[in-house]
């Protein structure tokens, strides 16, 4: 069984780094800190919203992709039931489908970003768990000038801006693939409908 040692309660705290001084109420911590808090918080809400607006893209593309998929077999023989009608069902089944694929893709981009670095933040997950202990994590930030932390928020909120950009740009790409996906599968549906 591993014993931790327990801090002294009554102990002072080390002394804080020369040109450092610890703010004495909530109210003198640096504005740009506080910005730089609340912008990460903005960008990581923006990622999350991202990941629920990209489920709901999944959704309504299974719908339509199942329906393609059961009746592929149809759309694809279609062209030999009608000259006109039949082609459409047959060329607009072919359009659909890669639509669906370029929508699939541009989900698992929009899920899966590339990764960004961490560039040295304090702030960022990656670089925090790149610390052997929590105390030389600790020590890291304890010896950190307020101008060092200030760079970390920044560093941080810059990666989750560039995360929630990347993200919304292939969201955007997979609406539009979607959206032309469900357009040629509806052609396809009365066009095979037409063939009859």
């Amino acid at each position: 069984m591993e014993r931790f040692e327990v801090p002294d309660p009554n102990a002072l705290p080390e002394r804080l780094p020369a040109g450092r001084t610890e703010p004495r109420t909530v109210q003198d911590i640096s504005p740009q800190i506080d910005f730089l808090y609340k912008a990460t918080d903005n960008f990581t809400q923006s990622v999350q919203f991202a990941d629920a607006k990209a489920g709901g893209v999944v959704l309504i593309l299974s719908i339509g992709i199942l329906d393609l998929f059961r009746h592929l077999r149809d759309f694809l023989d279609a062209r030999d039931l009608s000259a006109v009608y039949g082609w459409i069902a047959t060329v607009s089944c072919i359009v659909a489908t890669v639509f669906g694929i370029l929508t699939v893709v541009q989900i698992a981009r929009t899920l899966f970003p590339r990764r960004r670095p961490g560039m040295g933040s304090l702030f960022f997950f990656g670089v925090v768990g790149a610390f052997p202990s929590p105390n030389e994590y600790e020590d890291a930030v304890w010896l950190a000038s307020e101008r060092e932390l200030v760079r970390s928020m920044a560093t941080t909120a810059w990666n989750v801006a560039g995360i929630a950009s990347e993200k919304y740009k292939h969201l955007r790409l997979a609406y539009g693939a979607a959206l032309l996906f469900a357009i040629f599968w509806a052609i396809a549906r009365l066009g095979f409908s037409l063939a009859h």
